[in-house]
Parts: structure tokens; sequence; C-alpha cells
């Protein structure tokens, strides 16, 4: 799966060499496929390389064109991870932990976030409620620093190469809670404003505890902008606009008081203009995230700024139109590129319906 996965990435992101592409995909489809053949024994099998494995492949299929395949295969992954009580807090003698405690956090953690964002963004229940399991984010430390007597060098705590992937998992409870209390079916209106009010300043915490490297001022230097640091900045800063985004949509507003919804449309065209940023400079760097459920969040971060600019239609300037329709255009850029790595295809005729 890991060479299933390399072949894929290093082929989508040089599409420009058809051959050379052909022959990579066709290379990551015959790992993945023989992967596939050894489905029966993981599904069955009590171990944790299992999960591993199964959290693998639903990992690569999540690159998929639609979400249908990945979804599937986290459910089994996810019901596996139950089984073994992946689930549950291992207490561990003097609270110290093994190589082998924290590979069972961070696979729960894999699988929970991939189930969460899918979920969510296909309009499902949460899978599990934050009441019903206690296991700890995985300490922050390289592999080769744990043992099966525990921490090798605490000095080393703190210091790994996945701060992003941490950062991640420690977003999933926030995305848990908005969806839940946001856009389930039986969300409360009248605890609407309090609830966003709350799960915003949960988010801005998080953003002030997001380590040095993963913060985009620290690359305002010119002469870090080729850090390879800074990509993982920027994905961070994107899925924490994306929280906002969604938590702020006009969709799921459930005021009827005019400040209200005029303070969430300003938020949310705020939080687009500066998502755009971030995405265009990860689009330079041919970095894109080429999936349905990236796709899906531009698009509505594209619709809530024509939202935005059609409600106050009667008080926009010229100069305000003009830049909706630049951002408007990068929008559908973006769009298009992710829609090719895809195999969609994109006529001249949708860049149109802007003129």
């Amino acid at each position: 799966m890991v060479f299933a996965t390399m072949w894929f990435q290093y082929g989508i992101r040089n599409r420009e060499e058809p051959e050379r592409y052909a022959q990579l995909n066709e290379l990551s489809n015959r790992h993945y496929h023989w992967c596939l053949s050894k489905f029966f024994d993981l599904a069955i099998s009590p171990t944790l390389t299992a999960v591993q494995a199964l959290a693998m492949i639903m990992v690569h299929t999540r690159n998929f064109p639609k979400p249908a395949c990945s979804s599937t295969i986290a459910q089994y992954a996810f019901i596996k991870a139950l089984e073994l009580n992946l689930h549950r807090r291992v207490k561990m003698p003097n609270n110290t932990t093994t190589l082998e405690n924290e590979m069972r956090k961070r696979v729960w953690w894999v699988i929970l976030a991939v189930m969460v964002t899918l979920s969510g963004r296909l309009g499902r229940p949460m899978p599990i409620s934050l009441y019903e399991f206690d296991v700890d984010f995985p300490i922050p430390i390289e592999d080769e620093y744990l043992g099966e007597e525990g921490i090798l060098d605490h000095s080393q705590v703190g210091r790994c190469s996945w701060h992003v992937g941490l950062m991640g998992f420690k977003v999933v409870p926030l995305y848990m809670e908005m969806y839940t209390k946001i856009y389930g079916v039986r969300c409360d209106p009248r605890r609407y404003v309090q609830v966003v009010q709350d799960l915003d300043a949960a988010m801005d915490k998080f953003i002030e505890s997001l380590p040095t490297e993963l913060r985009l001022e620290t690359y305002r230097d010119p002469n870090r902008q080729n850090d390879p640091g800074m990509l993982f900045a920027m994905y961070t800063r994107a899925f924490c606009l994306e929280f906002k985004l969604c938590l702020r949509h006009p969709s799921v507003c459930m005021s009827n008081d005019p400040k209200v919804i005029a303070e969430n449309s300003r938020i949310c065209e705020e939080t687009v203009k500066e998502l755009l940023k971030v995405v265009k400079e990860v689009q330079r760097k041919k970095s894109l995230d080429t999936t349905w459920y990236q796709l899906a969040v531009y698009l509505a971060a594209l619709f809530s700024l024509l939202v935005a600019h059609w409600q106050r239609r009667f008080d926009v300037t010229e100069a305000e139109v003009a830049a909706l329709r630049e951002d408007a255009r990068a929008w559908l850029s973006i769009i298009a590129e992710i829609g090719r790595q895809m195999g969609m295809c994109f006529t001249p005729a949708v860049f149109d319906l802007l003129n």
C-alpha cells in the first residue's frame, strides 16, 4: 500500500506526461489490487497489524473520484478497531508508553479522522460520540525513541516529523462537535448562537496551540518560502479555515436575527478569501489534495462567496463585483485542476459563466 500510494501521487502530480502518468497509475493499481486480494485475511485477523493495513487501504481509496469505496473500507477498519478496543486507553505502569501503544493510538485517530470527514461531508451521523472513547492523542516523538520498556530518550518528546498529522487528530473532536450540534437532525435553534460561539472560541484556542512550524507567519521570511514545512503549515491553516466556513455556513444558520445572519456572511466571506490565498499557494506548489472531499469544500467556498455578495447586491460596488469575478475565476481554476486530476472534464464554457 505504501508503494501504491507513492506511485499514485507521483503520477497524479505529473499528468502533463500522459505516458508516464499511465505507467505510474498502472503500477499503483497493481500494488493496490494485490493488497485487496488479502482483504479477507485482514478482515478476520485479530491483530493491530491487520487494522493498520486496512487503514492504509482506506487512506489510499480516499484519493478516488467518489467516496463510496473509502467509506466502505473505513467502516470495516472502524469496526475492527472497536473489536480490538483501540478506542480505549491502555493503562501503562508509571504512566509510560510503548511503541505498540503509540501505534494503537495513531491507527485509531487515522481511522476516526477519515470516518468523521467523510460522514460529515456526506451528511451522515458521526460514527461515535466523544463520550464513547477515551484514547489519548499520540505522543509527538519519533519511533526510534520508543521501545518495549517505554520512552528511550525523554528529551526527544515534542520533536517529530509528523506534527501536521497530530494536529489533524486534535481537530477531529471539534469537527465531531460541529457536525453533531450544527448539522445534526435534532439541533436546538435556541442554542445555535451559543454553540457557534463556543466552537469558534475552541478553534481559536486550537490555532493558538499550534507549534511554530505549523504557523504560516513562521515562513514570511523570503528565505523560507521553499521550506518543506511551509506546505504542512498551509494544510493546517486550510483545515482550520474549513472548520470556520462550515461552522458559519448560511445553509445551517438556525437564527432569524439579522445581525447573526450578517455576521455569518461576513465571517464566511473573509474565511473564503483567506482560504483562497492558501489554496492558490498550494496549487502553485502542485500539492492540491485531489480528493472528492476537498473538491466539495472548494465548491462550498465558491458558493458561499457568491451568497455573501448576493445578500448585499443592492450595495455592492463595481470594484467589489470585479474582485468577485477574479476570486471566482481563481476558484474555478482550482476546481478544474482537481477535476482533471480526478479524471473529470471541464470545458471552457464553465469559465464563461462569469462573463
